[in-house]
């Protein structure tokens, strides 16, 4: 029902074009792989899509040497700011990427930002570690009847960023470690479990 509901009522999804269209599965996935893997330059990027961006960061780091492949571009490289680039030029990050290095959209999937700024060690080093710190959350004394239902709460919360950063990293975009209105918050519910959690320790 999910998937029919969705194709049907996601204009871009159906055939039709419109909210209520015809269900046609080949048409949805015609246009994903399309979205995906353009197979062609899009404004003037060659690699626009976000199925084309892995290969072509692995290509552009590797044919950089083993140091870039490793730790990366530098810090910064493509990110807008009054040193790099101002954004009255360039609106975006993509397309700062896009100019520079031919990678486009695809390059704003959080693993492949980070990837090319700090390199393939520096992103695995920087999940290992952001996993480290929440997957603390799974410990059976977060859920314990012993502990106050709102810690409980606020730990599966967090429990459920994780599940979302991961997925945000690999797959969607930066947003999960870039956006103050929702890094505060994550960081306020952190602190405040974990102190209670020390509190009731050595209470």
């Amino acid at each position: 029902l999910i998937i029919y509901g969705g194709l049907v009522l996601t204009p871009s999804m159906n055939p039709d074009d419109l909210i209520g269209g015809r269900f046609d599965p080949a048409f949805a996935i015609d246009y994903v792989d399309k979205y995906l893997n353009p197979g062609r330059p899009v404004a003037g990027i060659e690699y626009f899509g976000r199925g084309e961006a892995p290969m072509a960061v692995y290509n552009l780091l590797r044919n950089n040497g083993l140091l870039s492949f490793l730790f990366g571009l530098g810090p910064g490289d493509i990110i807008i700011s009054r040193f790099t680039i101002s954004a009255d030029i360039i609106s975006s990050e993509s397309l700062l990427t896009g100019m520079k290095y031919g990678i486009g959209y695809g390059s704003r999937t959080g693993v492949l930002f980070t990837t090319i700024q700090i390199g393939f060690l520096g992103a695995l080093f920087y999940f290992l570690f952001v996993f480290k710190v929440f997957s603390s959350f799974f410990n059976r004394r977060f859920f314990s009847s012993d502990t106050p239902e709102k810690i409980q709460i606020i730990a599966l919360g967090l429990v459920g960023f994780l599940g979302i950063f991961i997925f945000d990293f690999f797959a969607y975009s930066q947003t999960s470690f870039q956006v103050i209105p929702i890094i505060l918050p994550v960081c306020f519910a952190y602190h405040y479990v974990k102190g209670q959690s020390e509190f009731k320790r050595y209470s």
